[in-house]
């Protein structure tokens, strides 16, 4: 879903810690969707001292933090404080309603946290594991001399050599990933293994904007001219800095590609977003990252 209200200057990963406003539709509807039995024990969760750095509740810590005389709950001194609460609704019966109240008005009234919409998201789909199609892939190494085939030049899968294929490291495919995906959009990441299915989940949510600005500085010199070149002058190295600036700078250079006004065969990979560098300098044709 688009995270329209979440604007962050840069082409980083956002931070577990980056918060969404409690009056966000996106933060209602998301924990709407859970039982009061699941948002119980996500609240918990999100308390758990694992998790906590990414879920801190709002909390008084001291008498004029909490001056809001009308605010329909008191804020809590302590974490533990805010446990207790949340144990003493799981006891007793009740609405769904309250416990999205009491979260978005009360303990995470300052904003719920990328990391705790992604452990609901997750939880909903745990609870829910038919509400999508779940498709299975098996790696497998793809050599010559698996199997015969009519024409020699078509590569097999030789499943025998299965066993000799690279662990996949969920973490390293994570960091790539988001190295690659940076130039396009800035989105969140988040990943856990879920012993039940015995598999790992990764969940990619994008702020709804794309990079905003891209700066670069050309650094090589003009073609010189036939007569520049017979007397052997210095090339000149015109001072040109190109700026791009727009809610999606990439995808606004491939609707021009696309409606013919830039010439995409002729266009460096850089002004695609190809190189993952959105402030730096060309020098040989190459972008590199200014430092």
């Amino acid at each position: 879903m688009s995270r329209r209200t979440l604007s962050v200057p840069t082409n980083a990963a956002l931070p577990h810690t980056q918060r969404m406003p409690a009056t966000s539709p996106d933060v209602s509807k998301t924990l709407s969707r859970l039982s009061r039995q699941s948002l119980l024990e996500l609240v918990l969760e999100w308390l758990d001292k694992k998790n906590r750095d990414y879920c801190q509740p709002f909390l008084a810590r001291g008498p004029d933090d909490d001056e809001d005389g009308d605010a329909p709950y008191t804020a809590a001194t302590s974490e533990e404080e805010v446990i207790e609460a949340y144990k003493e609704l799981k006891a007793r019966k009740g609405g769904k309603r309250e416990v999205v109240d009491r979260i978005l008005e009360g303990d995470w009234k300052h904003g719920i946290t990328l990391y705790q919409l992604a452990m609901a998201e997750t939880r909903y789909l745990l609870d829910h594991p038919n509400s999508l199609r779940w498709n299975a892939l098996q790696l497998s190494k793809v050599t010559g001399s698996g199997g015969t085939s009519a024409d020699d030049s078509v590569e097999v899968i030789d499943e025998s050599a299965a066993t000799s294929l690279p662990r996949f490291h969920a973490t390293t495919f994570v960091l790539n990933l988001q190295k690659e995906v940076a130039p396009v959009t800035k989105a969140h990441y988040y990943i856990t293994r879920v012993k039940a299915f015995g598999i790992s989940l990764l969940r990619k949510e994008d702020d709804g904007k794309g990079l905003e600005r891209l700066d670069v500085r050309m650094e090589d010199p003009f073609p010189p001219t036939s007569v520049q070149a017979e007397a052997s002058e210095e090339p000149w190295t015109p001072d040109v800095h190109l700026s791009f600036q727009g809610s999606h700078v990439f995808a606004g250079v491939r609707q021009l590609v696309e409606q013919g006004i830039v010439d995409g065969e002729k266009m460096p990979g850089w002004m695609a977003g190809d190189a993952g560098v959105s402030v730096g300098v060309v020098k040989e044709g190459r972008v590199r990252e200014k430092a």
